[in-house]
């Protein structure tokens, strides 16, 4: 909130220059402590709901794959592609996923909420397993291991 009042200042005072009404607004936030190093419950469940998004859209985008048009002239390809419901239903979700990480970005400092998208590194290919069949193999979950470890590290 104190944020928003800053901002409402900044643009009160009107900054001739939109970098300095920003830096303001930067500096306000930091020192009220809404952008801290330490996430909140509801930052980290709002973090790993975004990158199961990603990892679903992931999903989608294969199951557009599976049922396009294989061979043929490109343009065919493309308007096949176009009527694909999975395609469209994984475009809209990363279109709303995108309106949500900017969200997220207001609140959450860009490198601890980077972090997370690791998630989806590690979340993607089990649900390739899972959903369409995909070889794993032990060297793999365990490199899945290792993203989990680096995210308690670096998230955490």
């Amino acid at each position: 909130m104190q944020c928003a009042l800053c901002c409402a200042r900044a643009r009160d005072h009107l900054f001739v220059n939109l970098e300095a009404r920003d830096a303001v607004c930067w500096n306000d936030r930091k020192a009220s402590g809404t952008m801290n190093a330490h996430l909140s419950f509801a930052q980290i469940a709002v973090l790993i709901a975004y990158a199961g998004g990603m990892a679903g859209g992931q999903v989608l985008f294969k199951m557009a794959a599976l049922r396009g048009v294989a061979d043929g002239p490109v343009v065919e390809r493309l308007f096949s592609m176009m009527l694909n419901g999975f395609f469209a239903a994984a475009v809209l979700l990363y279109a709303a996923l995108t309106v949500l990480w900017v969200w997220i970005l207001n609140f959450t400092p860009l490198s601890r909420a980077y972090v997370f998208v690791a998630l989806a590194f590690a979340v993607t290919p089990l649900l390739g397993a899972f959903v369409f069949a995909e070889p794993i193999s032990v060297r793999f979950v365990i490199g899945i291991g290792l993203i989990f470890c680096g995210l308690l590290f670096a998230g955490g």
